[in-house]
Order: structure tokens, then sequence, then C-alpha cells
């Protein structure tokens, strides 16, 4: 009896089950830089794989139909919008050093470096065509450089995308090395003003609070100074090491991350670890302040749980996982999983559905950009 009832509730659940494209983006950069700010700066080492070919960004699509899984990939992020699909990927301009530009004092030093600049930034194009062109073009070396301004994405929807990177400048000075982490807000189908600060959209008394966590977070218990963790003293008129205090400190900003079938905010505080290099400080809590979350025209997540990487279609019919590099589909009713695929990423930045026709138009995007 238990058999027929649970052969029943599959075949319930297969043939009631709504017709699904998922589109999963990837950030897959390998470049040092990608994986490791400006600290991979801190020496002239090659990078062993800067003669492969870099893929910085990949789209996983899932298509479900009945009890049918179809699970495609491509080589670059495809971007659903109001007017059509745009397709990114990441453009680095790089310019070889001139060591007869530096005096004999610097020369020695500046022929540590192969590059003058090195300046990476998102692109996109409006074909297919155009974005595999320009990719079969693109070569770059992240080698050293005196100059380096690096961005990627971090999080896309829609209408707007956020990036984090740094910028970091060679001075040959006292310091020697400048370098910040940085982050910024793009506009793809969007009206009106869009603010990358926290405080666009919560008040100075929770912005405080957040700043004074990250400082005990990142800077206190860096220093296992166990005394201070503990002072209820730090508060809002203690000055931050080499800045301003916690009340009139603004540089705080925002990223997000996919957990548990919800987008998250992570505060991201700038702070200096000395005086010539600053960081981002991300909160280990997300911020669900649900007026932020309307302004910025996402869905509030059901959970707080974002330890793991978890989709629902929109029917409910189907749950999506990833975790330790394997992708799995499985039916939500009967708990079978449908489909599995080993997947290399640092991070999930995109997450979109199409249903019913919607759903097929988004197939043949993989099927005819193969």
């Amino acid at each position: 009896m238990k058999f027929l009832l649970l052969m029943a509730l599959t075949v319930f659940s297969y043939a009631n089950a709504q017709a699904f494209l998922h589109l999963i983006g990837l950030d897959t950069d390998w470049n040092d830089f990608s994986t490791m700010s400006y600290h991979s700066m801190y020496d002239n080492k090659p990078n062993a794989k800067q003669s492969k070919e870099n893929i910085p960004l990949k789209t996983i699509g899932i298509y479900r139909k009945g009890d049918k899984v179809e699970i495609f990939s491509l080589d670059y992020l495809l971007v659903p919008t109001k007017k059509g699909f745009l397709y990114a990927t990441s453009k680095t301009v790089e310019t070889k050093i001139n060591l007869d530009d530096y005096d004999d004092f610097l020369k020695k030093e500046a022929k540590h470096y192969t590059l003058e600049n090195s300046i990476t930034k998102p692109i996109f194009f409006k074909t297919a065509k155009s974005v595999r062109r320009f990719m079969a073009r693109q070569k770059a070396s992240f080698a050293d450089a005196i100059n380096v301004d690096f961005e990627k994405i971090s999080y896309i929807n829609a209408n707007f995308y956020l990036t984090t990177g740094f910028e970091t400048e060679v001075t040959f000075g006292a310091s020697w090395f400048l370098g910040t982490e940085k982050t910024a807000f793009y506009p793809l189908d969007w009206q009106g003003k869009l603010s990358h600060k926290l405080l666009s959209y919560i008040d100075n008394e929770d912005k405080n609070h957040i700043v004074r966590k990250a400082y005990i977070e990142h800077i206190v218990e860096g220093e296992n100074d166990k005394d201070n963790q503990n002072n209820t003293k730090i508060d809002k008129n203690t000055t931050l090491p080499w800045a301003d205090t916690i009340d009139k400190h603004e540089e705080v900003y925002f990223d997000f991350i996919f957990g548990n079938n919800g987008v998250y905010i992570i505060p991201l505080t700038l702070l200096n670890g000395n005086s010539s290099r600053r960081f981002l400080a991300p909160s280990r809590l997300p911020l669900i302040h649900p007026e932020m979350y309307k302004q910025l025209k996402l869905p509030m997540p059901n959970h707080h749980d974002v330890a793991f990487n978890r989709f629902v279609s929109p029917d409910k019919s189907t749950i999506i996982d990833i975790t330790n590099g394997e992708l799995s589909v499985k039916d939500a009713t009967t708990k079978k999983v449908l489909a599995t695929e080993k997947i290399t990423y640092n991070k999930v930045i995109m997450s979109e559905f199409a249903t019913d026709k919607y759903a097929q138009q988004w197939k043949q995007q993989f099927l005819k950009n193969k």
C-alpha cells in the first residue's frame, strides 16, 4: 500500500511540475587578482595558470519538464532583462611597462614589474556572437603591475549589478604600496538613483552598530586583545585606526550572497589595515532590513541561513542545491534526485527563473549557442 501511495505521489509530482528553466550565474575567475584581492601584489611570483584560458563568468541552465531534467552551460554570463538578453564577461586592458619612463634609481625597482597598468572591468554585449568573438581575442597575463584597477561582478539581476575589487599603486616611497578594496553599483534597467552606500537605506545608529561589530571582529579580535574585545567603551565615539570615529565613519557598503532560497545583504565596512592599505570587512551575519529590500526591489528571504546555496522553483516542485562543488536537482515531493553536475566556481552571482513558454525560449539560448 505504501509503495502504491509513493508511486501515486511520484506520478502526481512529475505530472504537475511546471516547466521551468533556472539560470545560475557563476564567478569562475581563476586569476590571483580575483581570488586574493590586492594581497596578490605582496609578491612578484608569476601566476602558474596564466597560460591557461581564463573564463571569468559562466552560466548554468537547468531545464525541467515533467520528470526530465537537462543541464546546460555557457562560458559567459547570460543575463535576462526586460529588453532582452545581455551577454557578459570581463575585459582586461594591460599596458606594458616602459623603463625609460623611470629615473635610474627607480628603474632598478620598476624592472621587477611586467606591466605599467592593468585594468579589469565587466563588459556587456547584445549578442552571443559578439561576446564569443571578444573572448576569443581577449588575452590577459594578470602579471604584476605598477597600477591595478580590478572589478568583478559579485551579484547581478535584471535591474542592476554590483562589483567588488580593488585598486593598487606601487609608489616606490616609504609605504611602497597603496591598496584599497572597493565595491560599486551599476544600473542595467533601473529608474532613479542607485546607491551602494548603506547609509542611503539605514539610519546612522544602525550603521554605528555594524561598524562597531566590524571593528571588533576584524581589528580587535585580529590583535587578540581580549581586554578590548569585552570593553563596552568601544562605542560610537571610538576612533577607528587611521580614520575618524565610528559615528562619523560613512564608508559602509554592502554585497549580496545567495543562501537558503533567498538573497542576503552583507554589510561591508571599509577599514584601514594600516596607513596605506584599506580592506572591506564583511559582517558575519546578514542584514535583514525590509525597507532596504523594498527599495532595491528584492524579495525578502524566508530563512536566515547563508551556509549553503539552495533554490526552489516558482511552483515549489523542485529543489536545486549547490554544495561542495556539486549541483543537484531533486523533486521536492518525492525527494528523488533527478540530476547532478560537478561544477567549479568561486561564488554564485545570479539566479533567475523562467516558466512555461519563457522557459522554452531561454532554453533556446543554450541550444543555439553551444
